[in-house]
């Protein structure tokens, strides 16, 4: 049977503007927490394409970051690191119900943009 959630850890590596790939996961809802390191920028394009961007990190040292955020399912998301000094972020994922490769889309990031969204998300917002 299928497990009723999943949880991973990543630390992304490489200082500011490193972004990782856009990720959608069909249809699991994503606990995303920060632990430790950079500030994250949680960029997320929901199902019905609105766009939203949450800065995760030390809720306790800055008041505009938060240490968890939360992406529905359907919907595409990338964390970009933005600190100057700091080049590491430990995070976390939790997923419900839990995620498989089956449900699990990667789309590459455009080269040297972190701004511009990948053909393969528009085109996908453009069939909904």
């Amino acid at each position: 049977s299928v497990p009723s959630n999943s949880y991973i850890t990543a630390i992304h590596v490489g200082g500011d503007k490193v972004m990782t790939q856009w990720h959608r996961i069909m249809d699991s809802d994503n606990a995303i927490f920060w632990h430790e390191g950079a500030k994250v920028k949680l960029h997320t394009i929901h199902a019905d394409g609105t766009q939203t961007v949450t800065l995760l990190g030390n809720a306790l040292e800055d008041g505009a970051s938060t240490f968890v955020a939360f992406v529905q399912k359907d919907a595409f998301f990338t964390c970009e690191l933005v600190d100057d000094v700091i080049d590491y972020a430990v995070m976390s994922y939790g997923c419900s119900p839990a995620w498989s490769e089956a449900n699990h889309v990667k789309i590459d990031r455009i080269e040297n943009s972190y701004t511009e969204i990948p053909q393969e998300v528009t085109d996908h917002l453009a069939e909904q």
